[in-house]
């Protein structure tokens, strides 16, 4: 059974509202904010780090999803804000590394 979380008054996901979470274990999961990169914990929500390079507050591509399918093989999906261009991320290695693609919609 997993631990049981509790409420965390961390700076960094305190800047709005999270609109994806995604827990691959007990200890370990991974937000996005309305106003943050994806963050990142390892221990229960104690601490939360940026996941690099998923998102780019001041550039054009932020994170609005994010999904596991196991403890390993993971997807983000971002939208720029003014161009429109989505961006998506891919892991697999539980988000220790992440490669981005640009599909071109029409």
């Amino acid at each position: 059974m997993w631990p049981i979380w509790v409420t965390v008054e961390d700076p960094a996901l305190c800047q709005g509202y999270l609109s994806a979470v995604a827990a691959t274990s007990g200890t370990t999961a991974f937000v996005i904010g309305n106003r943050a990169t994806m963050q990142a914990t390892h221990n229960a929500g104690k601490s939360w780090s940026s996941v690099k390079p998923i998102g780019d507050i001041r550039g054009d591509r932020a994170p609005v999803e994010v999904e596991f399918f196991n403890a390993n093989e993971g997807f983000a999906v971002g939208v720029g804000f003014s161009s429109g261009k989505v961006t998506i991320w891919r892991t697999s290695n539980g988000g220790r590394n992440w490669s981005s693609s640009q599909p071109r919609i029409s």
